[in-house]
Order: C-alpha cells, then sequence, then structure tokens
C-alpha cells in the first residue's frame, strides 16, 4: 500500500471550513453510534411511558351488550 501512512485517515485538500481534512474516521463513527444508541433507548423510554397513558383505566365491569344504559 504506497500511502500506508494514511491507513484509516480520510484526507483532502485544505478547505477553509475543514483545514487540512484529515480526521479519524473510526473514532467518528464511534462517538456517532454511542449517540445513537442513546437515543434509541431514549426513544423506547418513551414509547414505554406513551403506552401506560394510552391504556385504558379499567373502573368497575364494563357493561354487557344486554345492560341498559343507567341513567344519573
Amino acid at each position: 500500500m504506497p500511502f500506508g501512512l494514511f491507513y484509516g485517515y480520510e484526507a483532502t485538500l485544505y478547505r477553509e471550513d475543514r483545514g487540512w481534512g484529515f480526521s479519524d474516521s473510526r473514532k467518528r463513527e464511534l462517538i456517532l453510534e454511542g449517540e445513537v444508541k442513546e437515543l434509541i433507548q431514549h426513544v423506547s423510554a418513551l414509547n414505554e411511558r406513551l403506552t401506560a397513558l394510552e391504556q385504558p383505566v379499567a373502573v368497575g365491569k364494563p357493561p354487557q351488550s344486554d345492560d341498559k344504559p343507567q341513567e344519573a
């Protein structure tokens, strides 16, 4: 491999916003992977809370189809 010195790195020409463009892409991948895992856990927790809130509250016996509605 003729450019063994740069193995595992991305190299680009100089850019004002990025400098010389040398970066450790694996390190960036690991950071993003950790952030995605945290977001997935957070969404799962929110889904569990939402499911618990959406469940109907059971009060007494549910009315049967033969029962007449009671007037208050």
